[in-house]
């Protein structure tokens, strides 16, 4: 009889902690997500101060696709596989020496 009386108060005190836990997580997560909205919003609108009020009239900027220090990709590169075609239809892998 102890025994049952004792689970059921163990049962009871872990459903009530749940109970209130669960919306109490929920809060904190609303309460974080919201102080970060708020913060992104901020470090917008002073960034739009530093931009130029002719920035959309400018013409666009062009750049290189890669700059001259970069180094072209490996041989072994053009070799992957397509994650979706099957092994035994895709040509074998070449070792290069």
């Amino acid at each position: 009889m102890r025994l049952r009386i004792l689970l059921a108060l163990i049962a009871v005190g872990g459903l009530s902690i749940a109970l209130f836990t669960v919306p109490l997580a929920i809060g904190v997560r609303e309460f974080y997500r919201n102080e970060t909205v708020l913060s992104l919003e901020r470090q917008a609108t002073e960034a739009t101060g530093d931009v130029p009020r002719d920035y959309a009239a400018r013409p666009p900027a062009t750049t290189r696709s890669r700059s001259r220090h970069s180094k072209p990709p490996p041989r072994w590169v053009s070799t992957i596989r397509p994650a979706d075609s099957s092994p035994a239809s895709a040509p074998p892998l070449s070792t290069h020496s």
